[in-house]
């Protein structure tokens, strides 16, 4: 993580941690993943996240909202 050319993407599903989790069918996956996002943010770390709707466009929109306010 300390390479300067270091850069990471992820995939976002849901700002609600269960909404997430289903999705994903990882229990704990949405706190693990949004941790991993602030450290990368707290760290300068170039990072893409990918905010998928799975045809709920106001979760998406809301998971969206909450990667922006993170960084």
């Amino acid at each position: 993580m300390e390479h300067p050319r270091v850069r990471l993407a992820t995939t976002y599903h849901s700002s609600v941690a269960v909404e997430h989790d289903e999705v994903t069918g990882r229990p704990g996956s949405h706190q693990a993943t949004r941790a991993n996002i602030v450290e990368a943010v707290k760290r300068g770390i170039a990072l893409k996240v990918a905010v998928l709707h799975a045809g709920d466009q106001a979760r998406a929109e809301r998971a969206r909202a909450e990667q922006q306010a993170v960084g």
